[in-house]
């Protein structure tokens, strides 16, 4: 975790910012080191147009999706619905941004 932690934040320092629409978090379980890492992370992109949505849960039902070799859209349930609503918000700030640039 604390090298994908650093590799985003020397990416951060690095380019520029306006480049970057969110960062995403995945395969999150909230324990106390990935809280103290999202945290971090948070406060990186505070004052940034970085958008920072919710995290994508570590659920086995993903596990199993990619193993039939299907997509979070072919599902309807509740660990589906609460995935493809990040995905969502997602993708309406990318729609959001592009618009704005064409």
């Amino acid at each position: 975790m604390r090298v994908t932690i650093n590799g985003v934040l020397n990416l951060l320092n690095e380019i520029d910012l306006n480049k970057i629409l969110a960062i995403q978090i995945n395969k999150y379980k909230g324990r106390k080191i990935e809280q103290k890492y999202r945290k971090l992370l948070q406060e990186q992109v505070k004052n940034t147009p970085i958008i920072f949505p919710k995290e994508i849960p570590d659920i086995s039902f993903i596990e199993q999706m990619l193993e039939m070799k299907k997509t979070i859209w072919e599902y309807k349930n509740k660990k589906a619905d609460e995935i493809q609503n990040i995905l969502i918000e997602l993708i309406y700030k990318i729609i959001e941004k592009t618009e704005g640039e064409v």
